[in-house]
């Protein structure tokens, strides 16, 4: 299976190097810092009953799998294949192995984050087997907690901002937050507040302002990053999300609905709602950058025209 990887790895971190990045580009999953926020700015507030322009559309895409996403850091590639050694750090431009975390764990859906305070990095992801945090330069598992341990499926990403580390899964599980801090070195973890308000199952959150977004029971909520007190709940679609441009974009995991949704209003959040289609769960994670915002479900790749200058054309 590593022997698999490292084939892979190499030749994605070979198309990486090759190609020219651009400030704007969408670089990895989750964007360019595996957050959910896009750069984009000047784009629609609010949307047409129909929904954005659409600029073209693919309708013969494959189907879901067993999918995490590779963390490139530097100049590692960094997989969590599970077992006995559950997260492999790989040299990005050789698929050499670099190190390996050293206690067993079992892989969910999640894909790594890096998270740094005071010079120092560590890994986290989500697994069947709770919340890991390794040692980015040597794969010394640091620290676990023990949330969603043998869980149905745990698939979102972790999210970090301001010091704290959020989790949140689905079957009932709901979501943790823990308070992390790092001094002369030393790495100290502790549980914030846990939620049954957040619950998603194949989706991610956003952190904005201290505040964490995604889905909760019966459409998308609105959670404090620090004490895990719900601000608010607003019954829309839910599932998936990105920031851009002040807007939440909320993403339903399950028919194709999509909404633009104002976090800074006390009424009337929801700036527009369509549906695109397709038939059963809508698991992708919705992308805007550069103006454009593409969209996957079932088989089709949907991509829409976001941007606020109505004589914006597509290049």
């Amino acid at each position: 299976m590593i022997t698999t990887q490292k084939k892979l790895l190499t030749l994605t971190a070979a198309c990486i190097t090759a190609a020219s990045v651009h400030a704007a580009d969408w670089t990895g999953f989750l964007g360019n810092n595996r957050d959910g926020h896009s750069p984009d700015t000047s784009l629609i507030k609010q949307w047409p009953e129909s929904g954005p322009e659409l600029i073209w559309k693919v309708d013969n895409i494959g189907g879901w799998k067993y999918s995490e996403s590779v963390l490139i850091l530097d100049k590692l590639a960094i997989v969590t294949p599970g077992g006995k050694n559950p997260v492999v750090a790989l040299d990005k431009m050789t698929g050499k192995e670099v190190w390996k975390s050293d206690k067993e764990a079992k892989a969910g859906y999640s894909s790594c984050i890096p998270v740094t305070q005071n010079g120092s990095t560590i890994i986290v992801n989500g697994t069947q087997s709770g919340l890991l945090f390794i040692d980015a330069k040597t794969g010394t598992e640091i620290y676990r907690h023990l949330f969603a341990v043998n869980n149905t499926a745990n698939c979102p990403t972790p999210a970090y901002a301001d010091g704290m580390l959020f989790w949140g899964v689905g079957y009932g599980k709901g979501s943790v937050c823990l308070k992390v801090s790092n001094s002369g070195g030393k790495w100290k973890f502790s549980e914030a507040w846990t939620s049954k308000d957040l619950n998603c199952h194949p989706g991610n959150y956003v952190v904005v302002d201290g505040c964490v977004y995604g889905k909760g029971r019966g459409g998308l909520a609105c959670v404090d990053l620090k004490t895990g007190k719900t601000k608010w709940k607003e019954r829309t679609g839910a599932g998936q999300a990105c920031f851009a441009d002040g807007m939440i974009y909320s993403f339903s995991d399950r028919g194709g609905r999509i909404s633009l949704v104002d976090p800074s209003t006390t009424t009337d959040k929801v700036k527009g709602s369509f549906k695109v289609a397709g038939t059963g769960a809508s698991w992708s994670h919705p992308v805007v950058i550069n103006g454009r915002m593409y969209l996957r479900y079932d088989t089709n790749l949907y991509c829409f025209d976001v941007n606020l200058d109505a004589s914006h054309k597509n290049p």
